[in-house]
């Protein structure tokens, strides 16, 4: 079992249930198609459209690797949430847990930085700072 996908699994349908599930299917913002270069909006809570990025401060480029990754996440029970190596998405799991991390600052108003986030950053081969996203 991956600790790093069954944790940020754990913290999406957490957050999902709260009523808080982000969006990745259409813009976040006015349910267009989102941006071929895949920006997320923590404040908006998923991707965005071009024209509704370009009004948006704070966005982040995801890659698609990472979006497939938080995809993923959502769409399995946290249970299943296994083996995250064989489904060849550790290589992003540093970008995933910045864009989450970023999503629950925004919305959770005291969130301060789970102890668990803390943890996935000290696990060994977890390269927080290579998988970082890109700033838009």
């Amino acid at each position: 079992v991956s600790l790093p996908a069954v944790t940020l699994a754990f913290q999406l349908q957490v957050a999902s249930l709260l009523g808080y599930r982000p969006r990745l299917d259409a813009c976040a913002n006015c349910g267009e198609a989102i941006s071929s270069r895949r920006l997320f909006s923590p404040a908006r809570g998923g991707l965005l459209c071009d024209r509704c990025a370009a009004m948006e401060p704070g966005t982040v480029t995801l890659s698609a690797d990472g979006l497939a990754g938080l995809t993923l996440l959502l769409s399995r029970p946290v249970a299943e949430a296994v083996d995250w190596d064989a489904l060849g998405e550790v290589r992003r799991s540093g970008e995933i847990l910045r864009v989450v991390e970023a999503f629950l600052k925004h919305h959770f108003q005291r969130f301060q930085g789970l102890k668990s986030l803390e943890m996935l950053r000290s696990l060994p081969g977890f390269d927080a700072e290579r998988d970082a996203p890109c700033p838009a």
